[in-house]
Parts: C-alpha cells; sequence; structure tokens
C-alpha cells in the first residue's frame, strides 16, 4: 500500500510534467515560416536585411552591430518581407558591450509608413538612426534595456509602446535581469490583439492592444540598439 501511495503522486507529477512539455513543445515544434542562423560569409549584410544608423554586419555567424561608438550609438536593421496576421517570433541576442551600461535590446515588430510608402524607399531619411525618426510610423516597439547607473542586481526595464505616439505605453515592467555577456532567448508572440514578450523562457507581459491606435496587422520586423555592441542569431518567424 505504501508503495501505491508513492505511485499515484510520482504519476501526477509526470503527468503535470508531460503535459507541461507538451504545451511548451506545441509552440516550439510548430515550423518556422522563416528561419535565419545568419551563417553567411563574413562580412556585408545578405540581400535580404538593410541597415540605418551604425552598419550591421555578418560576423562569427551572427548578425553583428557596434552602436557602442561615440560617433555611432544607434542602429537599426530591417528584414525585407512583410507580415501579418498572428505570429510567433523568437531569436538571440548577445550584448558584447555597453560604455553606460544601456544593454539595449529593441525591436520593431510590423513596421509600415503611415502613408504606405514602402519603408525601403524612406531608408535615406533614418540614415542617422535617430530614435525619433521611428516614432511616427506604425507599428510596436519593444525596449529591454538595462537601467544607467543602476546596481548590478537592478532589474531590466522593460517597455512595449504602441506607435505613432511614443507616449502610447502599453506596458512598462521592472524585472528580470538585463546583464549584459549572456544570450538571451527571446520571443513575442502576437495572437489578435494580445501580444506577450518572453525573456528566457519568462513571460514579461501579456497585454492586450485596445487603448491607442488600431491594432497593426501588416509590416516589417527590425533589431534595434543604441548604445550597444551586440549580436543576434537564429531568427525564426512563424505564422499561428
Amino acid at each position: 500500500m505504501k508503495h501505491l501511495i508513492w505511485i499515484i503522486p510520482s504519476l501526477c507529477l509526470t503527468l503535470t510534467t508531460c503535459l507541461n512539455r507538451a504545451h511548451r513543445n506545441v509552440i516550439s515544434g510548430t515550423q518556422p515560416s522563416f528561419f535565419d542562423a545568419f551563417d553567411y560569409p563574413e562580412g556585408p549584410l545578405p540581400e535580404n536585411y538593410w541597415s540605418e544608423g551604425a552598419p550591421a554586419e555578418i560576423r562569427d555567424g551572427h548578425l553583428y552591430v557596434n552602436a557602442n561608438l561615440p560617433d555611432q550609438q544607434a542602429a537599426t536593421v530591417w528584414l525585407r518581407r512583410e507580415w501579418s496576421g498572428d505570429l510567433l517570433i523568437r531569436f538571440k541576442a548577445h550584448v558584447l558591450a555597453s560604455a553606460k551600461e544601456r544593454n539595449n535590446i529593441n525591436f520593431f515588430l510590423l513596421y509600415s509608413d503611415p502613408l504606405g510608402t514602402p519603408l525601403e524607399d524612406t531608408r535615406d531619411q533614418r540614415s542617422d538612426g535617430r530614435y525619433a525618426r521611428y516614432h511616427d510610423l506604425n507599428g510596436y516597439l519593444f525596449t529591454y534595456v538595462q537601467e544607467p547607473d543602476s546596481a548590478e542586481d537592478a532589474p531590466a526595464r522593460f517597455r512595449f509602446r504602441d506607435v505613432p505616439g511614443f507616449d502610447h505605453l502599453l506596458a512598462e515592467r521592472y524585472t528580470y535581469t538585463g546583464e549584459g555577456q549572456t544570450t538571451r532567448q527571446i520571443a513575442i508572440e502576437k495572437r489578435g490583439d494580445r501580444i506577450s514578450y518572453s525573456v528566457d523562457d519568462q513571460l514579461i507581459f501579456s497585454v492586450r492592444d485596445t487603448m491607442y491606435n488600431r491594432p497593426h496587422t501588416r509590416g516589417l520586423i527590425g533589431f534595434r540598439t543604441f548604445g550597444t555592441e551586440l549580436w543576434w542569431d537564429d531568427l525564426s518567424v512563424t505564422d499561428l
């Protein structure tokens, strides 16, 4: 009987574990519509990307940017492909250096020009990569940054904006960590008007976009950083 009593909770624990794993595998096992390991030859970006601000390149099998220089403090890298509908986006990011400890990892989701002009046609207007150049466009903006001058164990700052309108803050949290020299696994999921953001399998926020602009449903995705040297890798986009 003692053995039976021990077996029953063990079976429950095993079942719970299996169900949790199955739930994760439903998402992780979905075949991506797009995947890029950035295993290109060293040097310039491949043809399906372009950059604004500090130049981007392929280095050591990663998408690399150094926006941690006195004359190069901002960078955006766009993927030349339009996306729409419900999406799951995953990528790795690794901060190499940041003079002011910004450790800035930003992301643009479903970005477009309100006038309907392709973003690549107006890239010269954003050649310096200044942050304000992107605030009048349509899309979602995610910010993941270490608070400047904060203690080593201080939480990171996460912000989620609905632009146009830089003050259109949908979510803000101070949690987890923003320390550099560590590869972060970032996941962004959009289902209808609900958008979730996770780092290293930890959910940071999950909110509905019902406050400001009409929900964005079509546009480009792009990597963004400020005052930071870093690389990105293993970008995958899955239609949900």
